[in-house]
């Protein structure tokens, strides 16, 4: 006689669905892929004020703001929040395929001898005329027929819900219950749904081999403390990773 957890096992192992969850298990990596290709393509990148003229000469010219800085989220690999402000002392600009760059004019005009604006801010005649450039760019560019980003974000986020419902009515996990793969898979990063997608059912065939009754099966509790441990190691391995490559991976300013 077979017992309910036998007879899963046997049903899951039909061809059909060990070829489904593998198509699954792929397109749930390729899609990590694509947002970690697009968060670090999309990150604000400084310019310089031949490089702004440049852009400026060209019709790709997507956006033109000031903002005060970016706010950053943590480590993950993400564009961070702009600080919007229309008298900001950075001129920030995206460009059609997606980068995004960015001049501290009021650095450029303290090297250009200007003096700020009359108004008080520091938003002064360099400053309002690099800025009055780059609106004329965007002005004579055509807008992209598909902004792949955005497109990759929609496709990034129908992948979270596809992967939070497996998690959630999918076959019972074996390492570690339902509530630890949760807030593992809160690991910065993506870190954590990936190390999800190697060792755990359905994804895992060694897994699903493990017994229901698997020893000390990891809860919640340990799963939240991991997650804070994880991320306050990828905090540390960011900074580091930054100061060798000469801070080019946070050069961005800050609020």
């Amino acid at each position: 006689m077979v017992n309910g957890e036998s007879a899963v096992t046997q049903r899951s192992g039909r061809p059909w669905q060990r070829w489904a969850v593998s198509v699954l298990r792929g397109a749930l990596f390729v899609l990590w892929l694509l947002w970690a290709v697009t968060a670090c393509w999309t990150v604000p990148q400084r310019a310089t004020l031949a490089e702004l003229h440049a852009d400026a000469a060209t019709s790709s010219v997507a956006s033109v703001d000031r903002v005060d800085g970016w706010h950053r989220e943590g480590v993950w690999i993400a564009l961070p929040s702009p600080q919007y402000n229309s008298s900001g002392d950075v001129l920030t600009w995206q460009m059609n395929d997606g980068q995004v760059r960015y001049l501290d004019t009021a650095a450029a005009e303290s090297v250009t001898d200007i003096p700020p604006g009359s108004d008080g801010t520091t938003v002064g005649p360099l400053g309002r005329a690099l800025q009055q450039e780059l609106t004329a760019a965007k002005h004579r560019a055509e807008p992209p027929a598909v902004r792949w980003e955005h497109g990759t974000s929609l496709a990034v986020g129908a992948g979270f819900v596809l992967g939070l419902l497996v998690l959630i009515m999918g076959p019972a996990p074996r390492r570690g219950n339902r509530w630890f793969w949760f807030w593992i898979c809160g690991i910065p990063g993506g870190f954590g749904a990936l190390a999800w997608l190697a060792l755990e059912r359905p994804w895992s065939v060694r897994a699903g081999r493990l017994s229901a009754d698997f020893p000390q099966r990891p809860g919640g509790f340990r799963g939240f403390f991991l997650m804070i441990g994880a991320t306050f190691v990828l905090s540390i391995l960011l900074l580091l990773a930054s100061a060798v490559s000469g801070n080019a991976l946070t050069d961005w300013p800050s609020v």
